[in-house]
């Protein structure tokens, strides 16, 4: 199969999330030259097989790697954010986050996940501006309003809790 049929199929098993299948055909196959187009996607789909898989350990260094490939990857620089924020390495998460927000500053995703890290780790007050800035970005991600209500919770607002609680509530059933 060639390399561009195979990262098709790669892609469509992330998709379909049979990440135990895409684990076990990513790690049978043959990896592309690392500093190739190819190579970097093939990373990339390693790193997220071996994270859903909960392999945590292994996606952060197959992301570490692809960052010192091409640190320019927004994407590879927010999973490796998210893999460290399920690791519970909030520093590392935090400093990943800032780099993808950097390069893109208009993603508002990289935003939402940051303040659900922010949450996580208990940075309520922080965690409520990148979600104020996620906000006015993409305002259509759930997560976004639930994370909120969790850190105004936790602050005592309990009317602007209940507000994102509502609205997060309310969006489930669009």
């Amino acid at each position: 199969m060639s390399k561009v049929n195979l990262l098709r199929r790669f892609w469509r098993l992330l998709i379909e999330e049979n990440y135990e299948s895409l684990f076990e055909e990513i790690e049978a196959s043959a990896s592309p030259e690392p500093r190739s187009p190819e190579g970097e996607e093939w990373l990339f789909l390693r790193a997220m097989a071996q994270w859903r898989t909960g392999r945590l350990e292994d996606a952060a260094r197959s992301l570490e790697s692809l960052v010192s490939i091409n640190s320019q990857s927004v994407s590879a620089l927010q999973q490796l954010g998210n893999v460290y924020d399920e690791l519970e390495q909030f520093d590392k998460a935090e400093a990943a986050y800032a780099k993808a927000h950097a390069l893109a500053p208009d993603y508002g995703a990289v935003l939402v996940d940051w303040g659900i890290m922010l949450c996580r780790s208990g940075e309520h007050e922080e965690a409520l501006e990148r979600f104020e800035e996620a906000e006015r970005l993409c305002a259509d991600d759930d997560n976004l309003y639930l994370y909120r209500g969790s850190s105004l919770e936790s602050l005592g607002e309990f009317e602007d809790a209940r507000d994102s609680f509502e609205e997060y509530l309310a969006r489930g059933r669009r």
